[in-house]
């Protein structure tokens, strides 16, 4: 029970008088509840996965009919049991009409490849990661790739690729398994001469910058942010370094090692949001379900189209399966689900164009950019209208909209993405 204080009680001591802070114990009642309902709201979650490489069957992937009416389509047959937890979004395109094999450098970016620029999810990390280990969790195929093969969807504000993690068994022993004494010891060495070596390197390019070009300098400044960026994190690791990982299902991980690529990945994120040792992630798939690249070249052969379709089903498959396991995560006064709104789709279309399906008639040998397939699930306590399907046919109406709308749910205030500030209001 809470009981009430008049808000002038002090702390008496021998030799002085100390005013207390503020307590809820000195509050109103009705105001003290609301405060402490609202401390007690869990955080928002986004996630963005590109999961399905080089567009899907669109026939059995778009459903025929609008609003809440829609119906549930041979390819997102898995997804029934959470129809009410998401949206299927139609007509979204890329800002710009740049080929579909350089789609993955952008899809999170709405910029052009060649000269791109900070991800949507990095703008989230900067507001939702202050205060946990991973501003941002990038699972991938490794690395960064190259411009065309990218291998990450994330970018940092300079437009330069963020490399992604492809080792889950490496990354879930960092998250969650206590390190030894030695390896305490052994951390703490290498963080303090990483500082040692971070100190002198920006002493030495600080004054170097004085004596060289104009372009050169503009190197030594992008140089110097990944050095700043590195003291950012060698910060955060010195204050993780000393805390007990939460305790996780390490079972759980250990089964789903054993059934592929994926399924480690997704339950290793799982984990993740659920513990808050991140609450912005992105998972890029594009590679792992087998090669369907030349079919999605259809032109029109159903034999061709039923191998897009049955890899497309696969990976909803596997999609289905991780949302079954969020939702099953019991989260504040709702699930883990509840509380992350998650993109989910592919950063092009099939290789005999966009329009292939309903409501899109034309098509054109080549991946575009236009009426990408894209779900979005989960956030229905972040504020999210979800068991809907929505069209946008007029082929304006970009990612960027989808993006301020999630970085809204988020919690972001005012926020605006690739020079856009309109969310899509039938979502909220």
């Amino acid at each position: 029970m809470r009981h009430q204080i008049n808000r002038r009680t002090c702390l008496r001591g021998t030799c002085a008088l100390l005013g207390l802070p503020l307590l809820e114990a000195m509050l109103p009642r009705l105001l003290a509840n609301d405060q402490t309902a609202k401390a007690n709201v869990p955080r928002p979650r986004l996630l963005f996965i590109d999961e399905i490489g080089n567009g899907v069957d669109n026939v059995r992937w778009y459903p025929t009919k609008l609003g809440r009416e829609w119906e549930i389509t041979e390819t997102l047959r898995p997804l029934e049991p959470f129809r009410d937890h998401m949206t299927v979004l139609s007509g979204l395109r890329q800002t710009y009409d740049d080929n579909g094999h350089l789609a993955a450098d952008t899809f999170l970016t709405g910029a052009k490849a060649t000269s791109n620029a900070v991800s949507v999810d990095q703008v989230a990390a900067e507001h939702l990661g202050k205060d946990v280990q991973f501003p941002s969790l990038v699972l991938g195929p490794g690395g960064t790739g190259t411009v065309k093969w990218s291998s990450t969807l994330s970018y940092d504000r300079k437009g330069r690729p963020i490399p992604s993690i492809s080792d889950a068994g490496a990354l879930f022993q960092k998250l969650f398994v206590a390190p030894t004494d030695a390896a305490v010891r052994e951390t703490e060495a290498r963080i303090s001469r990483n500082e040692s070596i971070l100190d002198g390197l920006e002493a030495q390019t600080v004054a170097l910058r004085k004596s060289i070009s104009a372009e050169d300098a503009r190197q030594v400044d992008a140089y110097l942010d990944a050095v700043r960026e590195m003291e950012r994190q060698i910060a955060r690791d010195r204050s993780w370094l000393q805390k007990a990982p939460p305790d996780v299902d390490k079972a759980a991980f250990a089964a789903a090692e054993k059934q592929g690529r994926q399924p480690p990945m997704y339950e290793l994120m799982r984990m993740a949001l659920l513990t808050e040792r991140s609450r912005v992630g992105t998972l890029m798939f594009t590679s792992g379900l087998g090669s369907a690249h030349g079919a999605t070249h259809h032109k029109g052969q159903q034999s061709n189209l039923d191998v897009v379709a049955a890899r497309d089903l696969k990976a909803v498959k596997l999609f289905a399966s991780f949302v079954a396991s969020m939702q099953a995560t019991p989260v504040g006064d709702g699930t883990l689900l509840d509380y992350t709104c998650i993109l989910f789709g592919s950063h092009m279309n099939n290789g005999t164009g966009w329009a292939q399906g309903f409501p899109f008639k034309s098509t054109f040998d080549s991946h575009s950019v236009r009426n990408l397939p894209i779900l979005l699930v989960g956030g229905r306590k972040l504020g999210v209208k979800q068991g809907q399907h929505l069209l946008f046919p007029d082929e304006k109406t970009t990612l960027s909209r989808l993006f301020v709308e999630m970085l809204k749910c988020g919690g972001i205030p005012a926020p605006r993405f690739n020079g856009q500030e309109q969310g899509i209001s039938e979502l909220s």
